[in-house]
């Protein structure tokens, strides 16, 4: 646990193409997924901690993104000490 509570990705990928990697995939508990592509003007918003575990796809060119994650900040005191 590093303390994240809460994801905000905005994806600034001009013309970005299917195929080229850089899906956040979203796990549900049945064991399916879902890819999200990482199209211009995409924000996703999701639970960061272990209720929506998740992954990046590798990627086969630039991928640009804006992050801000939301901290409890006791969470992250204690995944610091």
């Amino acid at each position: 646990d590093n303390g994240r509570v809460l994801t905000c990705v905005f994806y600034c990928n001009v013309g970005w193409e299917e195929g080229s990697g850089g899906q956040l995939r979203v796990h549900s508990e049945d064991g399916k997924f879902r890819d999200i592509e990482p199209l211009p003007g995409r924000l996703v918003v999701f639970f960061s901690d272990k209720r929506v575990p998740h992954e990046v796809i590798p990627c086969e060119r630039h991928r640009y993104a804006v992050t801000v994650w939301y901290l409890d900040g006791l969470r992250r005191q204690h995944a610091l000490s």
